[in-house]
């Protein structure tokens, strides 16, 4: 229900159990709850965070355990984001996430690089985000093996 806040992270409990492609569907289906009309966000804002778990959701970036440096990985809505970030957090400064081809057919994570080496994870931490100038995902139609074992 992304509606109730305390939810929020409900979608993502599937990366920590070799299902990522569920994460996938439960949250691109909570995505379509949003739009850009003036009532065009499920609940209320409560100062940003509805906004904030739809941007980061869209991205495919999401802080999956509050409290903690871990970061859940699902299928970025758009082909390519680039972020400027602040350099005193970020050292690199800026960050591209890229899922050329998605769409809602071709949702699910065939495989995942960081910096253009393969990654096999549903997470990063927030050490290795900061390093990081690169996240890209290669996507299909059908769920793949991807994360099956992270």
């Amino acid at each position: 229900n992304p509606q109730n806040e305390p939810d929020l992270i409900a979608p993502y409990t599937y990366l920590s159990t070799g299902q990522p492609w569920k994460t996938t569907d439960v949250v691109h289906a909570a995505l379509t709850l949003f739009t850009d009309a003036p009532t065009g966000m499920t609940g209320n804002d409560d100062l940003g965070t509805m906004s904030a778990w739809n941007v980061l959701s869209s991205i495919g970036i999401f802080p999956v355990q509050p409290g903690y440096d871990t970061w859940g990985l699902s299928t970025p809505v758009f082909e390519r984001v680039d972020l400027t970030l602040d350099r005193r957090y970020y050292p690199r400064g800026a960050l591209t996430i890229t899922a050329t081809g998605t769409s809602d057919r071709d949702r699910y994570i065939q495989s995942a690089r960081v910096d253009g080496s393969s990654y096999g994870r549903t997470y990063l931490t927030t050490e290795s985000l900061r390093g990081l100038r690169a996240l890209s995902f290669t996507v299909g139609a059908e769920p793949s093996d991807w994360g099956t074992s992270a």
